[in-house]
């Protein structure tokens, strides 16, 4: 019956072999994938260590990048951010919007005074909003308001 479970026996093979076997693989993986990869991130395009890179693995080699994890060898996500996309043409896709893409926008609202006088200034809130505005990535559109500008007719504006 085809349903029926088989039994098949496999040669015996001892768990040190099955060791010896996986180390070979990783190192030839190594050697024959990531390495050339890497040597081109650095060497050719001169990429610096934890920069984005994408890969866009195929049927004819998938991209396995945690080869070893056994620590002695650090692999590609070690070294870079690596994020995947399924194939070339997404890629291209992806690429092309974020050509086309508005920069992101930050706005930082800040107000030192209370409302009607009560309760302390807050004598620190514009050079914190300094502060703020200059660990903001320069790629944003970036808006900091603060004083008479920043009540809520300010804010509701500058945030339209």
């Amino acid at each position: 019956m085809s349903g029926d479970p088989h039994h098949v026996p496999l040669p015996s093979i001892a768990l040190a072999e099955l060791k010896i076997l996986k180390d070979s693989f990783t190192r030839a993986i190594r050697h024959s994938s990531l390495l050339p990869i890497v040597d081109v991130l650095e060497h050719v395009l001169k990429l610096k260590r934890r920069s984005r890179i994408w890969l866009c693995p195929t049927a004819a080699h998938p991209f396995q990048t945690k080869v070893d994890r056994s620590g002695k060898e650090p692999c590609l996500e070690d070294l870079y951010i690596c994020s995947y996309m399924p194939t070339f043409s997404a890629l291209i896709r992806f690429k092309q919007l974020m050509k086309k893409r508005m920069p992101p926008s930050f706005v930082a609202i800040g107000q030192g005074q209370t409302g009607a006088g009560k309760g302390k200034a807050l004598l620190a809130v514009d050079s914190e909003l300094e502060l703020v505005h200059k660990l903001v990535p320069a790629t944003a559109n970036r808006t900091t308001i603060s004083g008479g500008a920043a009540a809520q007719a300010g804010a509701l504006s500058v945030l339209q």
